[in-house]
């Protein structure tokens, strides 16, 4: 349960950085309603993939910090 829950957090950080084709959908917009079967959908379209290996994310974590340290 925790590999799925740390490969679903991974996915969505990686949706921000934009390394990974998304939806144009914005859910964060206030006022659009989101029903229980949209957000069961978004969670398995989630634990489908594509997913990172953790080797990966430091290394492109450790590039944005370089990029973004003072």
């Amino acid at each position: 349960m925790r590999n799925k829950s740390l490969k679903l957090i991974l996915n969505f950080v990686f949706l921000g950085v934009g390394k990974i084709k998304s939806s144009k959908i914005n859910y964060a917009l206030p006022g659009q309603a989101l029903t229980q079967s949209e957000f069961g959908q978004m969670i398995k379209d989630a634990e489908q993939g594509p997913f990172h290996s953790l080797k990966s994310v430091k290394e492109e974590m450790s590039k944005w910090k370089a990029k973004h340290s003072k």
